[in-house]
């Protein structure tokens, strides 16, 4: 392997853990660490070296000198797994142009074959791995994706540093190229400087370089104030005379504010649309509460890389069925049109004729009789709906409509049927509503719903209430927000229906029993769409 996210994927971490990791390792067991794998031989890389994520992927394995606290399982087990990942791709073939896959293949030989530089570069902690790693796969991703969704994402990361300079909230550190020889004597001169290699958790990998900020209280303050205006966005607060962000919490920004997931993974084929009607949701509400043009630059700019990723994903799941259906029908043509199997089908066909003008047919139909005696029932799972004898319209299965005397009964279409369960959902007893139904009722117990109520449009937008006790609140009411879209228009709503819903769901708030009137009506709507047979009465709620 050759590249900084695969050259920086292999180092250890160094021995010498910071006050907190200290505070936080003190009541684990000190075990003896397993040995490390052997660290890079810089001369294997050709001079032009492939790209970063290779030499990445190849340090993520190298060793230190002095073991440090035992890790958690977890983390032993991912440590353990980077090293077999290692000596499997060392049997990688070195034929063709040099690529990410053969430049992988080559790191892994040199990581093998070599042992002597064991010593030249080590991380300073865990997290500064787990980073390295996290990169290496981002990089992986965009190598991989169509030229429109990585352009379409490049031109979000020029969004994010322009917005990151209008606002002075850039971080200094250093940029290097991407590819596997820039990687590793960064690595390297860091290792020998600083007695080892931090990866900061604001670091982020593009198709031409990397960056890779200090860790100084001069970045330290712009990550705060950077995460106080933009953490909202993300469902993340920043808790009030806080100084320094939690590493967890700093990598689960940056990543979203990429466009990732908050773990640095990319969404699915089977993820985005969910994730773009949420964004849309999000943009609509931020719309209707007001916010910076900056807020509205980014969510917009995410949200048109996400669509630009599932129209390709979806063009190519076009075209793998595509294919896959012209080569079964090529697969049946080959096979009818072989002569052997033509004379074989025509004279099967004059046999068959003859036995069924024979007493074929009474024996058949005997077989028949016992075989429908013998098959149990198909059960019915679909959705129906009907009318009750108090003239609700209810649902459910066929069995439920009948128990309820439901007259009118008619199959219900799969998209009404998704709305109807969704709404069970959110007023089942581990539901939405019961959720912040309890939120509400720990902040009044508190004394602190007051503040909410009151400036409800600032609440929700990450401007009042960044005390703890307020995040559970304002993440429930934006989850059931866009439950609420979801089971009026659907997930796939066009523009205007969600603007429109948007308008009826805005809460003008001015105090506690304001907000408690609003959210009870939203669980009568929800409860009618719900539209459940009187002998089911659910406990979650108001």
């Amino acid at each position: 392997m050759s590249s900084f996210s695969s050259a920086l994927a292999g180092a250890a971490p160094d021995s010498t853990p910071s006050p907190a990791d200290q505070t936080a390792q003190s009541s684990q067991p000190v075990a003896a660490r397993p040995a490390a794998p052997a660290a890079p031989d810089v001369s294997a890389l050709p001079p032009n070296g492939p790209r970063l994520t290779s030499a990445l992927a190849r340090i993520v394995g190298m060793p230190t000198a002095t073991p440090p606290p035992a890790q958690p399982a977890w983390k032993k087990a991912l440590g353990t797994g980077l090293g077999v990942i290692s000596s499997a791709l060392a049997g990688i073939p070195d034929k063709g142009r040099p690529s990410f896959i053969t430049g992988l293949g080559e790191g892994a030989r040199g990581n093998v074959a070599t042992t002597a530089a064991q010593q030249e570069i080590k991380f300073r902690d865990f997290d500064s791995q787990v980073k390295a790693a996290e990169l290496h796969n981002q990089d992986l991703h965009q190598q991989n994706a169509t030229q429109e969704a990585s352009d379409a994402h490049e031109d979000h990361l020029m969004k994010v540093r322009a917005d990151e300079a209008n606002n002075d909230w850039g971080l200094d550190g250093d940029t290097i190229a991407n590819h596997g020889p820039a990687a590793i004597t960064h690595a390297q001169n860091q290792t020998a400087a600083n007695g080892a290699v931090t990866v900061s958790p604001m670091a982020r990998i593009s198709d031409d370089n990397v960056s890779l900020p200090y860790d100084t209280p001069s970045n330290n303050n712009k990550i705060l104030d950077q995460m106080r205006s933009r953490g909202g966005l993300f469902g993340i607060t920043v808790p009030d005379g806080a100084t320094k962000v939690p590493a967890n919490q700093a990598k689960a920004f940056n990543n979203m504010l990429q466009g990732y997931k908050a773990d640095g993974s990319q969404y699915n084929h089977d993820e985005l649309p969910g994730q773009i009607a949420s964004e849309k949701a999000k943009i609509a509400q931020l719309q209707q509460i007001g916010t910076s043009a900056d807020n509205m630059t980014l969510m917009n700019s995410i949200l048109k890389y996400h669509q630009t990723l599932l129209s390709d994903l979806d063009t190519h799941a076009s075209q793998v069925a595509g294919q896959k259906k012209g080569a079964e029908t090529q697969a049946v043509a080959d096979v009818a049109n072989n002569p052997t199997n033509q004379a074989a089908a025509a004279k099967g066909a004059g046999m068959k004729a003859g036995a069924i003008a024979n007493a074929e047919l009474p024996a058949k139909q005997a077989l028949q009789d016992n075989a429908a005696g013998n098959k149990p029932g198909k059960v019915d799972t679909a959705f129906y709906v009907g009318t009750d004898a108090a003239g609700n319209q209810i649902a459910g299965t066929s069995d439920q409509l009948k128990a309820a005397n439901a007259n009118g009964v008619t199959k219900l279409d799969a998209d009404t049927a998704k709305k109807v369960t969704q709404a069970r959902e959110m007023i089942s007893p581990d539901g939405l509503f019961s959720a912040v139904a309890k939120d509400v009722q720990d902040l009044q117990a508190k004394g602190k719903l007051g503040v909410a109520a009151s400036r409800w449009n600032a609440f929700m937008g990450g401007t009042v209430g960044t005390d703890p006790d307020f995040a559970p609140l304002r993440t429930d009411m934006g989850l059931l927000a866009t439950k609420l879209m979801q089971v009026h228009v659907g997930a796939r709503g066009s523009a205007e229906m969600l603007h429109h819903f948007a308008n009826l769901a805005d809460y003008k708030i001015s105090d506690a029993p304001t907000l408690t009137a609003a959210l009870k009506a939203e669980y009568r709507y929800i409860h009618g769409a719900a539209m459940l047979p009187k002998t089911q009465t659910p406990s979650g709620g108001q």
